[in-house]
Order: structure tokens, then sequence, then C-alpha cells
């Protein structure tokens, strides 16, 4: 019986050490999906968008509104002032969750509609966070990029390869051609990032209107929506998403488009889709109808994740670690009475030993 006692002594060691070897693996695990975390965190667009990063529906209030319609919004809106102007937000059969800053006064018209977040007035931020995206779409406009020419119907795909671009200040960037231009009949444009780690910029220069019809973008080799920037120059350009993710007879729920949607001069209309980015507008209004645009995460979330992993895990480790020790010191107390018995204390002892072998 004393055998049995040391074999399931040294039996619990090694659980203890395969437990050990099994949290040190899981431990691993985390660091590596933490430290993956931490370099999307720190691998975001080389180009900066300033304070604009606050909001993924943002307009100059330079002239029009912003109209949703059957609509779900899930980051904030902003809506600027330009020369004296007081935009409204206007809301119907549609949910805002996230809160509306506006540059002057705030007007909303909601009929059937909820805002989830604050409403707030004389928010200074929102035209500075306008004027840093005016300034960047001029910035990466004037860069002269690689000739890219997107023709695609009938279900056709396409694949950008970010290697391609021209290289500036961690961009690739591409001068899409207006020759040719077509984007529809449900096919599928694929942003490949090489995992190079930069960011990709496609210029429309010189286009009188576009649009994406019918399809869907996809985004691989480690791009995300915030490092894709679509790009509009020039002004009063005309600016239309429909993916078809929505609509009688014709909804395709998997087709979305993602990226960061940018004319600082022109309008920008949204249908039927669902928009894994940001949509930036200027001169004229922004229409978001029977569509949803999702939010996306910022840099510090994906830090925060990532520490909060490791966090959770060195305090379960702690407390195991705990838990060991005062098994431990129990199991030294009975094998020190084993081995060193009391000759005084016979009708102890063996008691003693009866608790501990049997």
């Amino acid at each position: 019986m004393k055998t049995s006692f040391l074999t399931n002594h040294h039996q619990d060691h090694s659980t203890k050490r395969g437990s050990s070897f099994r949290h040190k693996g899981i431990f691993s695990i985390l660091c590596g999906v933490a430290l993956g975390l931490f370099t999307i965190s720190h691998a975001q667009a080389q180009f900066s968008l300033g304070g604009a990063a606050n909001y993924n529906v943002l307009q100059s209030g330079n002239g029009g509104n912003v109209t949703m319609i059957n609509a779900t919004n899930t980051g904030n809106i902003g809506v600027g002032s330009q020369n004296d102007l007081t935009p409204q937000l206007i809301l119907t059969g549609s949910s805002e969750n996230g809160n509306v800053d506006f540059a002057s006064a705030a007007i909303v018209s909601s009929t059937a509609s909820t805002i989830t977040g604050t409403t707030s007035s004389n928010v200074a931020a929102v035209n500075s966070a306008f004027a840093t995206l005016s300034a960047l779409s001029t910035s990466l406009g004037a860069i002269g990029g690689t000739s890219l020419s997107i023709s695609l119907s009938g279900g056709a795909s396409q694949t950008i390869l970010a290697g391609n671009g021209v290289l500036s200040d961690g961009n690739r960037v591409f001068d899409v051609s207006s020759s040719g231009f077509n984007f529809n009949g449900y096919s599928t444009l694929i942003i490949d990032g090489q995992n190079l780690g930069n960011s990709v910029v496609l210029n429309f220069k010189g286009f009188a209107n576009w649009g994406l019809g019918a399809g869907r973008i996809n985004l691989i080799g480690g791009l995300t929506p915030d490092q894709v920037l679509w790009n509009t120059t020039g002004s009063g350009v005309y600016t239309g998403l429909n993916s078809y993710a929505f609509g009688a007879g014709t909804a395709q729920p998997d087709y979305s488009f993602s990226g960061v949607f940018l004319n600082p001069l022109g309008q920008i209309d949204v249908y039927d889709t669902i928009l894994h980015g940001r949509l930036y507008g200027g001169n004229d209004s922004i229409l978001i109808n029977n569509s949803k645009v999702d939010a996306i995460p910022e840099p510090s979330t994906y830090a925060l994740l990532g520490i909060g992993l490791i966090g959770v895990f060195i305090l379960h480790r702690r407390s195991r670690k705990a838990q060991t020790q005062s098994d431990d010191e129990t199991i030294g107390d009975a094998k020190d009475v084993i081995k060193v018995p009391s000759p005084a204390e016979p009708k102890r002892r063996k008691t003693v030993l009866r608790h501990c072998w049997m």
C-alpha cells in the first residue's frame, strides 16, 4: 500500500508536468494571437485619416444633407458646416448605432428611427477632420500611380496585386483608367495586399461619375478596409455604390464592398449595399438607402484585446500555481509524518499511516 501511495504521488507530479506543458502551449498560442492583433493595430493604413477615423460617415456640410432610408450605420456620423450652411441628418426607418456630431447646430429629422448614441452641436473637430481628408485626397491624387483598368461584368473576377502599385510613403498607388471602366454583373474584385504591410490607394481622376454595381470586393493578403482608399478627385463627381446585397428578387447577401470611399468635392449614394468601411463625402449629399454600413475597429481595440488575452491567462496561471503549492505542502507534510514517525505515539502513527496509505 505504501507503493501505491508513491505511485500515485509520482502520477500527480507527472500530471502536473503535463499540465504545465499544456499551459505553456496555450500561453504560446495566446502570445501569438496577441502579437498578431498588436501587429494589425500597428499595420494600419499608411495614409492617416486623422480625426476622421472617429467617424465612418462624414460629410463636409458644404451642400446637401446626410440621409438614411431603411438603413443601419454601426459607427459615428459627423456632419460638417461650410460657408455658414446648416446641413441636416435625415433618418427614415433607420438605425444610427453611434454618436452624431454636428459642426454647427444639431438638426435631426427622424421618422420611425433610432439613435443609440449622443447628438452633439458645435463640435469643431468635425470640420478639422474633413479638412484633413481634403488634403489627403489632394496629396494622394497628385501621385502618378500605376495605370489600372477595371472592366468586370457577367460574373467575372479580377485581382489587383498591391505590389504592382507605385510605392509612395508606404502606399501602393494606382490610377484607375476612366476608359472602359465597368463593374457590375455580379462580378468579384479581389485586392491582394500580398502581406507587404502597405495600404492600397485607387485614384479616380478625370471621372465625371463612377460606380460599383452588382458584385463584391474581397480583401486578402493582410489588408483591412482601413488600408484601401477609393479616392475621387475633381469637383462635382458622382460616386454610386450598389452591391445588390438587398432588394426583392435580386438580393445577394454575401455581396459587399470594402474600403474607405472618399469623394471630398462630390456626392456619394449607396443603395442595397453592405459596406465594410467608411463614407466620406463633400460638396453634396450622402445618401444611404436600404443599406448597412459597418464600423471598422480602431487600432487600439486590437491591442487591448491582445493584452486582455494575456492578462486572463496570467491570472489563471497564478491561481493554478497557488493551488499547486498548497497541494504540494499538504503532500510534503504527509510524507514527513511517514518518514519520521514518533516512537512515543505508536497509536497515532498507525492512524496517520492508515489515512495516508488508504
